[in-house]
């Protein structure tokens, strides 16, 4: 048990993931679906975190768009809804 804060990262999968820029407000939003194979439920206290990046600079760290942690309750797939300004995407990076 001491390696499940190791081992649960490691076991989410994105599910699904959808990008949608509004036009009307310059808002890019992303919706998440995040799942894990283990038939489990997890034990209270568990985060989930979900960030977008943009990671085209190979020798530089990572710049965060967005990010949100939620508390894990229930069973999964959990879903998150991350908003950020659409200026902030340029089409020729790489965003993860």
């Amino acid at each position: 048990m001491r390696n499940a804060p190791l081992i649960l990262p490691a076991a989410l999968v994105l599910a699904a993931c959808a990008a949608t820029p509004d036009m009307t407000t310059g808002t890019t939003v992303v919706n998440v679906t995040a799942t894990y194979r283990e038939r489990i439920m997890l034990p209270p206290g568990h985060v989930l975190t979900v960030r977008v990046e943009d990671v085209s600079l190979a020798d530089a760290p990572a710049k965060v768009l967005a990010e949100t942690s939620e508390p894990l309750t229930g069973a999964p797939p959990y879903r998150v809804t991350l908003g950020f300004p659409t200026s902030q995407i340029d089409p020729r990076h790489t965003y993860a």
